[in-house]
Order: C-alpha cells, then structure tokens, then sequence
C-alpha cells in the first residue's frame, strides 16, 4: 500500500468552507495526522495537509480530494504526491487521532 501527501487550498475560503473541507476529507481517509512508525507517536501535519494510504495510484487519490473540495464550492488548487518514505521533523505531536 502506498502512501499519499495531499495539500488543498481554498480560494478565499472562511473557516467554515475549510471545516467542511476537513469533514469531507476525513470521510475520504484523508487524516490531518501522522504517525511516527518508529515511536508510534502521531504528529499534526500542517494546515490543510492531509495523509493517506491506498492501493491507487496518484491520479485516482488526486480525484478523492477534488471530491471533497469540490463540497466547499469553492475554487481549490491541490497537490497529491506517492511516497515510498515519508519524514519528517517540527511537527507538533497530538493526543487524538483525526
């Protein structure tokens, strides 16, 4: 399975296009956190930054996320990028699990 960074942005957005966002995404899969498989400990990623595994390819969780933007009816850019090893340093670690 392979992992996805997802960032979206809403033009000219209110928080509450981005709460829907954020609702949206999380039906997808898409998780605002990130797990440390080393520690276990998961971390926040920036704002409006979103983790995911699938079997797809990019193209297909590309088309997930515009699913969910497309919600907000707003206009959005978003960049999906595949991994086969993410790291990463400076991110705040949380208690819950989004």
């Amino acid at each position: 399975m392979s992992a996805f960074i997802t960032r979206v942005e809403l033009l000219n957005a209110s928080e509450k296009d981005y709460e829907k966002l954020h609702a949206a995404m999380k039906s997808l899969l898409f998780f605002s956190t990130i797990q440390d498989i080393t520690t276990g400990i998961y971390y926040q990623l920036p704002t409006y930054t979103y983790y995911s595994r699938s079997e797809e390819e990019v193209a297909f969780v590309l088309r997930l996320a515009k699913t969910a933007a497309k919600k907000t009816r707003k206009k959005y850019s978003i960049i999906t990028v595949k991994s086969d090893g993410i790291n990463f340093t400076g991110l705040d670690p949380v208690s819950e699990i989004e």
